[in-house]
C-alpha cells in the first residue's frame, strides 16, 4: 500500500501548511505531491520538519522559482510545469499545476492518476481508467475551505482533509 498526501495552492499560507503536516506526519504517508502556488520559498521550511518524500510542480504564482528549488532540494524536488512518476507498487501519476491539459491525459490512459490545481476546487474523478484528482487549495483563496487530499493506491480511496 502507497499513501499519500497531496495538496495545491498553498499560496504561502503558513498556518495551513503547518496544519495539513501535522496530519500528514501521523499518517504513516509514504510521499507528499504539491501540484504548484507554494508562492515564496519561506514555504519549504514547514516541510523539511518532517521526513516524508516531496515531489512538487511549480505553478503561475511561483515566481522565485530558483530559490524554492533551493529550499526544497534537501526534501525533494519541485519540475517545471508537469512530472511523470511511479509508486513503489507501479501506479503512474502525472502532476501538473494546469488543469488545461487534464482531460487530454486521461483520455490518453497512460496514467493511473493525473494531478493538477490552479482551480482551487476539489475534484475526485475517473475519466477511463485515469483516477483525476485536484485536492484545492490550502490558501482558502478563491474557496471557502483549505483542503488537501489523502490517496491510497492500493484501494484508490481518496479522502478529501479540510484544515
Amino acid at each position: 500500500m502507497v499513501k499519500i498526501a497531496i495538496m495545491s495552492d498553498s499560496h504561502d499560507n503558513l498556518q495551513k501548511i503547518n496544519m495539513s503536516l501535522g496530519i500528514i506526519q501521523n499518517s504513516d504517508m509514504d510521499l507528499i505531491i504539491h501540484s504548484g502556488d507554494f508562492c515564496s520559498p519561506y514555504t519549504a521550511f514547514p516541510f523539511k520538519e518532517i521526513s516524508i518524500p516531496f515531489i512538487g510542480v511549480f505553478g503561475n504564482n511561483d515566481g522565485d522559482k530558483l530559490n524554492l528549488r533551493n529550499k526544497f532540494k534537501k526534501i525533494g524536488k519541485i519540475y517545471d510545469y508537469c512530472h511523470i512518476m511511479k509508486t513503489k507498487d507501479n501506479k503512474e501519476i502525472l502532476i501538473t499545476h494546469y488543469p488545461d491539459m487534464v482531460n487530454s491525459l486521461a483520455k490518453s490512459q497512460d496514467f493511473d492518476y493525473v494531478v493538477y490545481g490552479h482551480t482551487h476546487r476539489t475534484l475526485i474523478e475517473k475519466k477511463f481508467k485515469t483516477l483525476v484528482l485536484n485536492p484545492g487549495t490550502l490558501s482558502g483563496d478563491l474557496s471557502d475551505k483549505c483542503t488537501f487530499m489523502i490517496l491510497d493506491t492500493e484501494s484508490n480511496e481518496v479522502n478529501i482533509i479540510e484544515v
